[in-house]
């Protein structure tokens, strides 16, 4: 995936992304120089594409931060942490992403929607022995919605 903002950095006071480095003021991203798989090739793998990095091929190169919060009127912490994959794509932005975009509502929350279901396919999950219908729909205390 290539860079499509000029600084990824996360402006002061603003969570600092995961694999980034920050030393004596000047900031690098963690294995510069090894190359970084496309998108492309993330979803070729099986890895979902994070909504930060969908949007981040949407914007134009050498686009500041700021200037995407400005024409978002949201904040631009907001915007890093989105691009950076520490916050989740909310309703509210996926309203705005659409009118600034000319996209959908629904293309952002469900981009989202696949992340969270794809990470949370990766958790350990408990044995859940699934219902037995019959013995629900016999039972006096079955509750029928």
């Amino acid at each position: 995936m290539d860079n499509r903002i000029a600084s990824l950095a996360a402006p002061p006071g603003c969570l600092s992304p995961p694999g980034l480095n920050t030393r004596n003021g000047a900031t690098q991203r963690a294995g510069a120089g090894r190359r970084r798989a496309t998108l492309t090739e993330a979803v070729r793998r099986g890895q979902n594409a994070q909504p930060g990095a969908v949007l981040r091929t949407w914007l134009p190169r050498g686009m500041p931060v700021s200037q995407a919060a400005e024409a978002l009127r949201i904040n631009r912490c907001t915007v890093s942490n989105l691009l950076n994959a520490n916050a989740a794509n909310t309703p509210n932005i996926a309203l705005r992403l659409s009118a600034w975009l000319g996209t959908t509502p629904d293309a952002w929350t469900g981009q989202q929607a696949t992340w969270d279901l794809w990470h949370a396919g990766l958790q350990p999950r408990p044995d859940i022995k699934p219902l037995d219908r019959h013995v629900a729909e016999t039972s006096p205390r079955a509750y029928r919605f």
